[in-house]
């Protein structure tokens, strides 16, 4: 697992299993591990997996490429994961999974990422492996970051899934030009996009929001994408303020399920709502 507060620095894994998985199954995980200015690229798994009780860890300034599982992951197996943080990292072609993802854990952090060309989901928070799952008393937060052109050949994923999550938010961010839709957001709670600009994004509904509660869009540009445009199915309190929705390609959805304040809407054939 690495002694705490080991360094991993100009190092290039390629055509492994996985690039590295960090994890100690015997005992305590380690603390406070750098990985920086490293290249993980045509590994059959993971790029980077800071798994079972890894606290601290930092990867920043590395490249992921054309990666066959998670390119960037924390994954809490058994013991819970805490303050991880991914940040100033490129991810390319990443052909399973998802190029980044949080699977349980507390107070991870993403940062200044840039994903391109994901096959099947850009980004993933959920715990749907086995493991403690997320701590209720932590955060998820992800900000500066960019997906795009999620391109999925017929796979049917998204830009972002969020699945049993809880307290996270996702600020200063874009999602563009995916294949299938924008997000899926299931059974979550206090879910926070500030800042967010969705666009270009196309085929089926673009918002899949399912038996989650507290999910509050704020400050977001919602524009030029195709398909309806939200459904929304057993949720409490899903709020959208200040947001700016232009949808001339597809139904609104179940825009009227939804808490909408200071929003104005451009919808089919350019007709524009205001909603205080």
């Amino acid at each position: 697992s690495w002694g705490n507060n080991s360094v991993i620095r100009n190092c290039w894994a390629e055509h492994f299993e996985c690039g590295a998985w960090i994890a100690n199954y015997v005992g305590q995980g380690s603390s406070n591990l750098l990985i920086e200015n490293c290249r993980f690229r045509n590994n059959y798994a993971d790029g980077v997996n800071c798994s079972h009780s890894s606290n601290g860890h930092t990867v920043r300034y590395c490249s992921f490429r054309n990666n066959g599982d998670d390119d960037m992951a924390s994954w809490s197996v058994v013991v819970k994961c805490q303050n991880v943080t991914f940040a100033y990292c490129t991810a390319e072609n990443n052909w399973r999974a998802s190029s980044l993802g949080f699977f349980g854990g507390k107070n991870h952090t993403a940062h200044h990422l840039a994903i391109f060309d994901a096959l099947e989901s850009g980004l993933r928070v959920n715990s749907d492996f086995s493991g403690p799952g997320f701590d209720q008393n932590g955060t998820i937060n992800i900000y500066d970051v960019t997906i795009d052109h999620c391109d999925l050949y017929g796979c049917g994923m998204e830009g972002i899934n969020f699945t049993r999550s809880m307290e996270l938010k996702f600020t200063n961010s874009i999602i563009r030009d995916c294949t299938y839709q924008i997000m899926d957001i299931d059974t979550s709670r206090d879910i926070l996009f500030d800042n967010c600009i969705f666009t270009r994004n196309k085929e089926f509904t673009q918002l899949i929001l399912r038996g989650s509660v507290n999910i509050l869009f704020r400050n977001c540009q919602i524009l030029n994408n195709q398909g309806s445009l939200i459904s929304v199915s057993a949720c409490e309190n899903v709020k959208m303020e200040n947001c700016n929705i232009s949808h001339d390609f597809g139904h609104l959805g179940d825009i009227e399920d939804i808490v909408l304040e200071g929003c104005t809407i451009w919808g089919s054939f350019g007709v524009k709502e205001e909603k205080e």
